[in-house]
């Protein structure tokens, strides 16, 4: 595994990733919603991908830039290259997972849920490189990614869509959180 030793020793982590993760998510779609009313063009036209790529990178990059404020309390000294892989990865996922989920048509066709499985699966994928090097469960990782993002996303179908999206965070959050840390304190979830 690429990446420098994690030390998982502080109780506030969690709650912390949770937090980070919840914050990067509202502050991404914020920017994303006011830059898409300027680049509203991109999202009505030819262009429809490459414009929800776009918006995609965006909250790719504030989750990843949120949740590398978390893993650096967690990474000894000099772990800066874990950080960057992580906001690298969080972009491209994000980004690339919108253009797919949008390029198929799966959004309007099965909904924030599958859309959010897809979105998780591409930046599980991206983010399992990233993954420090202490890190013992990277397919549950690749399996917390697409079900967090599925029940997080899901939850925008479930609910009144403004509270929807206030939980989105929250809710995908949880279950990485949880599989993040099982997986670096080397316990893996019971099947």
């Amino acid at each position: 595994m690429i990446g420098t030793e994690i030390e998982p020793n502080n109780r506030l982590i969690g709650p912390l990733w949770v937090l980070a993760t919840e914050t990067g998510w509202i502050v991404g779609m914020g920017l994303a919603a006011v830059l898409g009313q300027v680049f509203s063009p991109l999202t009505h036209t030819i262009l429809l991908v490459v414009g929800w790529g776009v918006f995609g990178l965006l909250v790719g990059a504030a989750i990843g830039i949120s949740q590398s404020f978390v893993l650096k309390n967690m990474l000894p000294e000099g772990a800066a290259s874990t950080r960057v892989r992580w906001i690298g990865a969080s972009i491209v996922g994000w980004g690339l997972g919108l253009a797919v989920v949008i390029g198929l048509g799966a959004g309007e066709r099965y909904g924030f849920g599958i859309s959010g499985a897809v979105v998780g699966l591409i930046t599980g994928l991206a983010q399992i490189i990233a993954l420090p090097k202490g890190f013992h469960a990277p397919g549950w990782w690749l399996l917390a990614s697409i079900c967090a993002w599925f029940a997080g996303l899901g939850a925008i179908d479930l609910l009144d869509q403004n509270v929807g999206v206030l939980l989105t965070g929250l809710i995908a959050a949880s279950i990485t959180g949880a599989v993040l840390f099982g997986g670096v304190r080397g316990r893996q979830p019971e099947d």
